[in-house]
């Protein structure tokens, strides 16, 4: 039996047989490809992708219908313990800020903007 949420994985893999079964077969049922000709590259290329498409489907469908393998006591530890290190964002807060400091200690200053003289001139490169 499958379950309800791997139905939609099911019918993708059923589309994508379809798929690569239309594309494996379209030069030859759309008159591309003449049926004892030595083979063009676009049907070369066509029979292939089809190819891939429906091994992919396959692929999907058996993996959709695969029962889950049953959890083992690691995992089910593992689920148990989210975090297992819980120093780990201290760990991560220090090292973004020894990180900050440094790209603040080696960053050149920021340009100083120009202050206006009191005649409303921008003080400048060259004085009279």
């Amino acid at each position: 039996m499958i379950s309800h949420e791997r139905l939609p994985l099911l019918g993708l893999s059923f589309l994508a047989v379809i798929a690569g079964v239309w594309f494996a077969v379209s030069p030859w049922v759309l008159a591309e490809q003449a049926p004892h000709a030595p083979w063009s590259h676009d049907t070369t290329t066509h029979f292939l992708t089809g190819l891939v498409l429906v091994l992919l489907g396959v692929l999907e469908a058996y993996a959709a219908t695969k029962r889950a393998s049953p959890v083992t006591n690691r995992q089910a530890s593992a689920a148990a313990d989210p975090d297992p290190d819980p120093l780990a964002d201290d760990r991560l807060v220090l090292l973004a800020t020894a990180l900050l400091r440094d790209l603040e200690s080696t960053s050149p200053p920021p340009p100083q903007a120009a202050s206006a003289s009191p005649a409303g001139g921008m003080q400048g490169g060259s004085r009279p």
